[in-house]
This record gives C-alpha cells, sequence and structure tokens, in this order.
C-alpha cells in the first residue's frame, strides 16, 4: 500500500504537463478517479458491516457488547 501511494505521489508532478497547452482543466485524473471509487466502495462495505453488526446485536442479544467496538 504504501509503495502505491508513493507511485501516485511520484506521478503526480507529470500530471500537470500537457501537449496541448490550452490550460484547460479536464477533470481528475485517472489515479484520482480509481481513488475516489475505492473509497466509495470502502464506504458502502463498512456500512454493509455496521448493517450486519446491528442484525446480529439484534437476533443475538448476548453479543451486543463484544459487536461494539467494531461499530467504532
Amino acid at each position: 500500500m504504501l509503495i502505491a501511494a508513493g507511485a501516485l505521489g511520484a506521478a503526480a508532478p507529470l500530471a500537470g504537463c500537457t501537449a496541448g497547452g490550452s490550460g484547460e482543466d479536464t477533470g481528475p485524473s485517472a489515479a484520482e478517479r480509481a481513488e475516489d471509487a475505492l473509497r466509495r466502495r470502502s464506504a458502502d462495505a463498512s456500512m454493509v458491516l455496521l448493517e450486519r453488526y446491528d442484525a446480529v446485536a439484534a437476533a443475538h442479544p448476548a453479543l451486543a457488547a463484544r459487536l461494539a467496538p467494531l461499530r467504532g
């Protein structure tokens, strides 16, 4: 993970140079879009886990205390 972050950081200065020279902002780079997509998927997965923890706690109240630390 750290290596990937370093590679993205090293590529960032190169992303500002374009052959077109129009100075027009074309939006987020592919790396930024990929990072945003990963963050959205991670947030969605976290919400699903919380819903499952809640369902287990409701069905098995004795486990609620053990699941509490996993809820954040």
